[in-house]
């Protein structure tokens, strides 16, 4: 089914059984709400819908994966179910209650076209998806309450954000994290679950993996066009106010950057902290907050990280030191608790501290910052 539709009132229901449903759907007045949108194949639209959307469903895919399209409804939309991927962008002036999309192939010589995005005005409730993901989720207000990701990881091209309001939840389950999370208030709750042998679980890009081997029917070890390089290559978890828990059940941290604008509560690693040991490599894992961090646990070991309490800011690189606009602002700061139950090795700790003129941590040009500023118990092997 082709075609376009306009209404100046409510749509009750367009579907198109067995085939793909291609249309334009517009309606001109403030009473057009839209009841169901449904396809037996793919669901392909271009909408401008003055009220609220029911349900958007699609026995494959939603959009045509390489092509550009929009989804937007000025209200909320309640439901989208996709059993294939998701290549549109979905844009919603009120409430996205609901939202399940499937899996694309991701392997070895065949990668997937690049997903489509939430872009939600008011809250964000549930978004479940099975495979990698390389789109954005975004809430602009009243947050993110959970975001799960089965089978799959949040691709480099991938972020979760809200700003106004909390990142409640993210768990990726047998996947890996290598997009950004930020919140403009607090970040409640990260976890990876690792897969069964172990491949998943990690944050950033695990050199020891290969983007050539294949894993299963939809992904290989690492997605394509994943590689590490000399620089900085993990993603950035930040929030403006707090970080209350991450947990990485079973997997490594490569070369990420954990930062609270307020609190780091607490971090739980059970694999290593470690760089992606690339040549001339300058990428390591930093963790840092504005005022303290309480807990730092990594069941195996450290190596290139740093360990930064009293920074207000990284700057615009989100990265520890750096020079004009990437330079960090620091003030007091304490860090509770870090225990390592391995080697910690090539990392640097600092509480209340100024970078100097090397702008690195732990070097002799290094400044006190005025205030009360402390270190408590560091606990290694």
């Amino acid at each position: 089914v082709s075609g376009s539709i306009a209404a100046s009132g409510p749509i009750g229901s367009v579907s198109a059984t067995e085939g793909d449903l291609d249309v334009t759907v517009t309606t001109t007045t403030d009473f057009g709400t839209v009841g169901e949108l449904t396809a037996g194949r793919d669901l392909i639209l271009e909408t401008s819908i003055s009220q609220g959307i029911g349900l958007l469903q699609a026995g494959r895919n939603i959009g045509r994966p390489g092509e550009a399209g929009m989804i937007f409804t000025s209200g909320s939309l309640e439901s989208l179910v996709a059993a294939g991927h998701l290549y549109t962008d979905i844009r919603v002036g009120g409430v996205l209650t609901s939202a399940s999309i499937g899996p694309a192939i991701n392997r070895p010589g065949s990668p997937m076209a690049l997903s489509g995005s939430f872009y939600v005005a008011g809250r964000i409730e549930t978004i479940e998806i099975a495979g990698d993901f390389g789109g954005s989720i975004t809430s602009f207000t009243d947050g993110i309450a959970s975001v799960v990701i089965n089978n799959g990881s949040l691709l480099n091209t991938g972020r979760i954000a809200t700003y106004d309001g909390n990142v409640e939840s993210v768990v990726i389950n047998s996947g890996n994290l290598y997009g950004d999370i930020y919140s403009a208030w607090d970040i409640n709750s990260v976890v990876l679950n690792p897969s069964a042998d172990g491949i998943f679980g990690d944050i950033g890009i695990n050199p020891g993996l290969s983007g050539g081997v294949g894993y299963d029917a939809f992904r290989g070890q690492v997605p394509p066009g994943t590689l590490p390089t000399s620089g900085k290559d993990g993603p950035v978890i930040a929030a403006d106010r707090n970080i209350e828990s991450i947990v990485v059940a079973g997997g490594a941290v490569f070369e990420a950057t954990i930062y609270a604008g307020r609190v780091l509560v607490s971090v739980d690693i059970t694999g290593s902290v470690r760089s992606d040991a690339t040549p001339e490599n300058t990428g390591r894992t930093t963790f840092a907050a504005g005022d303290t961090i309480e807990s730092i646990v990594v069941s195996g070991n450290m190596d290139f990280a740093q360990i930064i309490a009293g920074v207000r800011s990284l700057g615009d690189d989100m990265a520890a030191g750096g020079y004009g606009t990437d330079t960090d602002t620091n003030q007091a700061g304490s860090i509770t608790s870090i225990a390592v139950g391995g080697n910690m090795t090539n990392t640097a700790v600092a509480a209340g501290m100024d970078a100097g003129s090397d702008r690195i941590y732990n070097t002799d040009d290094d400044l006190l910052e005025i205030g009360s500023s402390s270190i408590g118990t560091i606990s290694i092997g």
